[in-house]
């Protein structure tokens, strides 16, 4: 009876495994701007994290980076990036999306900037190049002085 048992189950898990297809796909990668870094070292104490992200206190404008992880799918590649924020009235944050090679070579970026408050934003960045297998993107923004913005994070959509 164990036997019967085994092989109907090994069968039934054959005929599974045979039906699934070989397209590649992956779900979108959120990376919270709570895991962007300081761009320049002697600025790291102005930058304050909150819960819902990355801001600014210094009196002045100041850079953060943030890394943007994303799965490399030679098969359905993609190229659009979501930058999710929040400025108060007045003030504007500034970004690049940079995607590079994994020897460091540039192979495309793109800049926008953000100025609606106080309501949050949502700025979709499409690439003007289909990012390679193992390529990499960061993301570098200019936060307004004054915690007068908030950088929430970046999603990279996956096909």
């Amino acid at each position: 009876m164990f036997s019967k048992s085994l092989k109907l189950g090994l069968l039934f898990a054959a005929g599974t495994l045979a039906t699934i297809t070989a397209t590649a796909s992956a779900d979108n990668i959120n990376t919270s701007g709570v895991l962007c870094q300081n761009f320049n070292a002697r600025e790291a104490l102005d930058i304050d994290y909150i819960s819902s992200g990355v801001r600014n206190l210094a009196a002045a404008p100041r850079l953060v980076i943030c890394a943007m992880p994303r799965s490399p799918l030679a098969a359905t590649p993609f190229r659009t990036f979501y930058v999710d924020g929040q400025n108060n009235a007045g003030t504007a944050t500034s970004c690049t999306i940079t995607v590079y090679s994994y020897q460091g070579i540039i192979q495309s970026t793109q800049s926008f900037t953000e100025s609606a408050g106080p309501a949050p934003w949502d700025h979709g960045v499409t690439m003007p190049v289909v990012p390679g297998t193992f390529d990499y993107a960061s993301l570098l923004c200019s936060l307004p002085a004054n915690a007068g913005g908030t950088l929430f994070g970046v999603t990279a959509i996956q096909p």
